[in-house]
């Protein structure tokens, strides 16, 4: 119903203020983290990769929540969230999942971490992909 699409604006609207291209980052959770585990990176080097993400000024994390909450996907999540809390780095994490549904997917440390540092705004109205 938008979320992905008004992150994306943001974004956009960060670069029309001049900031600098390489300090914005548009990473979907679902697909980085295959490729993480099943691309050319070996997963040993996954972590690295992970927090190189955190060097952004402006991160959005786009689909948190949908895919197989591994305990590998979890440590992965939870170095990056830390991270981005430690550092206090701007972040936008689109879900299609309330907190209550996200508590249950991912550990109750991360979703605390994760309301601690965002704002909920819940988008609701028609799928605007079609």
């Amino acid at each position: 119903n938008g979320k992905t699409s008004l992150a994306v604006a943001i974004l956009r609207q960060a670069l029309a203020q001049e900031q600098a291209p390489d300090s914005l980052r548009f990473w979907n959770v679902p697909t980085g983290m295959y490729e993480l585990r099943y691309g050319r990176l070996h997963p040993d080097h996954a972590a690295r990769h992970v927090l190189a993400l955190t060097t952004h000024d402006l991160l959005v994390l786009d689909d948190l929540g949908k895919y197989h909450a591994t305990p590998w996907v979890m440590e992965q999540l939870y170095l990056l969230l830390n991270e981005i809390w430690e550092t206090d780095k701007r972040v936008i994490i689109t879900t299609n999942l309330p907190a209550t549904a996200l508590v249950q997917l991912l550990d109750p440390c991360l979703v605390s971490r994760i309301l601690g540092m965002c704002y909920e705004v819940p988008l609701s109205g028609p799928d605007r992909r079609n």
